[in-house]
C-alpha cells in the first residue's frame, strides 16, 4: 500500500505522469483481483484526500487493467461520493455501469435501488431490490425496502 500512497501524492503534486507510472504496479501489487483490500483503499483515499472518481479517472489514465469486480466496487464507490454531493442522476449512470461489469454485486443494485428510489423511479428502484433479493434472499432489508416501494407505486397508480 505504500507505493500506492507514493503514486497518489505524486498525482496531488501535479506530477500525473510519474503517477501513472507508479500506479501501474502499485495497485496491481496492492488491490487488483482482491476485493478484500479495497476498504483499505477507501482508507487510504480518505487520508490523502483523494475521491474515488478521481482515483478511478488515475486509475483509467494509467490504464491499470482492471478486474470487471474491482471496476464495479470504484464505480459504486463514487456513486456514493455523487449521492453524498446530491448528485444522484450521475449516480445512477456510474451504477448502471457498474452493475452491468458485475451483476452478481448485491451493494451495487442495492444502491441502484437507492438512488432510483430517489430520483422517484420507483418501478426500477423495485427492479433494483428484486435483483438484490435474487443474490441474497434471506435479506430482510431488501424485503422491507420492495414493500415501501410497493405501497408508493400502488399509492400512486390510484388503487
Amino acid at each position: 500500500m505504500e507505493k500506492l500512497r507514493n503514486a497518489i501524492r505524486l498525482y496531488k503534486r501535479g506530477r500525473a505522469g510519474e503517477a501513472q507510472s507508479m500506479l501501474f504496479t502499485a495497485f496491481l501489487e496492492a488491490v487488483a483481483g482482491n476485493n478484500r483490500a479495497m476498504p483499505v483503499t477507501r482508507e487510504l483515499l480518505q487520508e490523502e484526500g483523494l475521491s474515488f472518481q478521481e482515483f478511478h479517472q488515475l486509475l483509467n489514465d494509467a490504464k491499470v487493467p482492471l478486474a470487471p469486480e474491482t471496476e464495479a466496487y470504484l464505480l459504486n464507490e463514487a456513486a456514493v461520493e455523487m449521492a453524498r454531493q446530491g448528485r444522484f442522476e450521475a449516480g445512477l449512470t456510474v451504477l448502471k455501469r457498474a452493475a452491468g461489469l458485475n451483476p452478481d454485486n448485491a451493494d451495487v443494485w442495492y444502491n441502484l435501488g437507492s438512488f432510483s428510489f430517489e430520483a422517484q423511479r420507483y418501478a426500477d428502484a423495485l427492479k433494483a431490490y428484486t435483483k438484490v433479493l435474487s443474490i441474497e434472499p434471506n435479506n430482510q432489508t431488501v424485503k422491507n425496502l420492495i414493500a415501501q416501494v410497493r405501497m408508493v407505486l400502488e399509492s400512486s397508480s390510484g388503487t
